[in-house]
C-alpha cells in the first residue's frame, strides 16, 4: 500500500498534525512559531516589518532551533 500523499500547503502545523512527527511539546512549539514567521516573510508587503522585528541574534537563534528540529525528525524516519 503507497503511503498518503502528503497536504499541499505552507501550513507546518497542518503537516506537523497529519504526520505526527516524534517532537517534543517544546519542538511543536518551535514548528508553529516558525509557521507564524513563514507568512510574515512570504509576502513582500510584510517582509520589510518582519527583517526590522527579527534582529541577526534573533535569526540565529531560530536557525539553532530549526537544525534540532530537522535533526530530530531525521532520526525518527
Amino acid at each position: 500500500m503507497r503511503p498518503e500523499t502528503p497536504p499541499r500547503t505552507h501550513d507546518l502545523i497542518i503537516l506537523m498534525k497529519k504526520g505526527k512527527p516524534p517532537l517534543s511539546e517544546q519542538q511543536q512549539e518551535i514548528v508553529g512559531s516558525f509557521a507564524i514567521m513563514g507568512v510574515a516573510t512570504r509576502y513582500p508587503v510584510s517582509l520589510s516589518p518582519a527583517l526590522k522585528q527579527y534582529s541577526k541574534d534573533i535569526a540565529k537563534e531560530y536557525l539553532d532551533r530549526a537544525q534540532e528540529v530537522i535533526e530530530c525528525l531525521r532520526r525518527g524516519l
